[in-house]
């Protein structure tokens, strides 16, 4: 029986060719579909995060800022403590100074009066710098406060060059910013402070001697130390100035402890 059909088929050829001309785009693709803008809502409110998070960040920027120039920085506040503890022990020992002269008085009230044995004490605290002396005198002053680097601060070896011309020179007593020298005194630094008899000192430093201040002067301007003083003036900047004074007042260096004594034969 031979099957009855409605029409010619059509070959798979002649598909090929009809979707191929109907249809020029590759199969493999397919046009988009149109992109509806429904979610406006989700781009407004990343906008508005992103606003939320700018304003944070320089809030906190300008308050941080804020607080941290009202508190200074902390080299600021370790400087203000120093200065404060400096203060501190400035009146500390002046206290001390007036409680030695209340005991140099009761001293000279209850021991026998020698004036041989009070002449001879007198000069050997001299020598050892653990009484107040005043007298004419000449003051070296030394101000690097406007150094902008760590070559234009004076050091512990610039005020020594200094002190050692001063006794060379035929001082009788010194002192630096109120800090008397003695046999026992040391001048060093410790970071960018100066310490002398381990008190730190600030600018400007005054060293004070007293003796004959045209002596003085002279000697000075001879030692080594004149050209060192021109060096520290012309080439870093420290301001120097020498003053002569008709009256000089040092305050007692602090008396060393005895531990060890024996009589003297």
């Amino acid at each position: 029986m031979t099957e009855r059909t409605d029409g010619p088929r059509e070959s798979v050829s002649d598909s090929v060719l009809r979707d191929l001309f109907n249809n020029p785009i590759d199969q493999g693709y397919r046009p988009g579909l149109p992109v509806h803008d429904n979610e406006w809502w989700k781009r407004l409110l990343a906008l508005v995060l992103v606003i939320v998070l700018t304003t944070g960040a320089t809030w906190s920027a300008v308050a941080l800022r804020h607080a941290r120039t009202a508190a200074g920085s902390p080299t600021q506040e370790l400087q203000a403590k120093v200065e404060s503890r400096i203060e501190t022990q400035g009146l500390l020992q002046s206290e001390v100074d007036r409680l030695q002269e209340q005991i140099n008085v009761v001293h000279a009230s209850v021991l026998p009066v020698d004036p041989d044995a009070v002449a001879a004490t007198n000069q050997l605290r001299l020598a050892s710098s653990t009484i107040p002396v005043s007298g004419p005198g000449i003051t070296v002053s030394l101000d690097d406060s406007n150094a902008t680097t760590a070559n234009e601060r004076l050091r512990d070896f610039d005020l020594q060059v200094i002190t050692n011309a001063l006794w060379e020179s035929g001082a009788e007593a010194i002192d630096i910013n109120g800090q008397r020298l003695s046999s026992n005194s040391a001048i060093r630094s410790a970071g960018s402070a100066i310490l002398v008899n381990l008190t730190p000192l600030v600018p400007p430093y005054v060293i004070s001697a007293i003796g004959d201040p045209h002596q003085l002067q002279v000697e000075l301007a001879r030692s080594r130390a004149a050209s060192h003083l021109a060096t520290l003036r012309d080439t870093f900047g420290v301001r120097v100035s020498i003053d002569t004074h008709d009256q000089l007042s040092l305050t007692a260096a602090r008396e060393a402890t005895l531990r060890f004594a024996e009589p003297v034969p």
